[in-house]
């Protein structure tokens, strides 16, 4: 009874608060590792659905908060909408400190300044907290150099920039990838043709989704 207390009492202490913003990606991780539901909203009265923890779950060691939207339904997160104001309240109530993981555009690349402006609007109204965009990972459509492809490596080169030109003092370019290699990831030092994992274009097995999750906490 004891040693179970104690366990109870290190997973407490060492746990690290996390919110995890994004799309389509961190809707499926949150489901595949932490076996997270949808939720629904209401649009005029018709019902969307998305994923929205009501309370923290517990993977490996955090103490994690998600809100992730399909590619459809962006625009309620970028501006006005249930999804948007729920990310507030996520936002609002968060520790002093908590790392905040952002992830959106593979899908909606031509949308890349709304999603910058929602950023550095995050990063500016919450200073308490620490904001990290995350690098897009690319489709495996069978060509790295697709117009898709392509189209995400701009969109990562453009976010590092303009993170860096505008001199945000909490909102970082967390780099995930191998040379900025859309296909490659880098986790412990070790470089994963993280396409290998991919099931659909799109999503990835279990075992994809762990390493890019790996990928996106070290350090923090």
């Amino acid at each position: 009874m004891i040693k179970i207390l104690i366990s109870i009492l290190i997973c407490f202490a060492t746990s690290k608060d996390l919110i995890m913003v994004g799309d389509f990606r961190i809707q499926e991780m949150s489901q595949v590792l932490m076996n997270v539901g949808f939720s629904d909203y209401y649009v005029y009265g018709v019902a969307r659905k998305y994923v929205n923890t009501e309370k923290p779950v517990s993977y490996e060691g955090f103490s994690i908060d998600v809100m992730g939207m399909d590619q459809n339904s962006l625009y309620h997160l970028l501006s006005l909408g249930e999804p948007y104001e729920k990310l507030h309240e996520k936002l609002k109530k968060a520790k002093e400190g908590t790392s905040v993981i952002m992830n959106i555009g593979f899908q909606n690349l031509d949308r890349y300044n709304d999603i910058f402006v929602l950023y550095g609007k995050l990063a500016d109204k919450y200073p308490k907290l620490n904001f990290y965009v995350i690098p897009l990972i690319g489709i495996n459509d069978g060509n790295i150099n697709s117009k898709t492809n392509t189209g995400i490596k701009d969109f990562n080169k453009n976010c590092e920039k303009r993170i860096e030109i505008v001199g945000f003092t909490n909102l970082h370019y967390k780099n995930i990838l191998n040379n900025n290699d859309p296909s490659q990831i880098v986790v412990n030092n070790e470089v994963i043709d993280i396409l290998d994992y991919s099931t659909d274009n799109f999503g990835f097995f279990k075992n994809g989704y762990i390493r890019i999750f790996k990928a996106m906490v070290e350090g923090l």
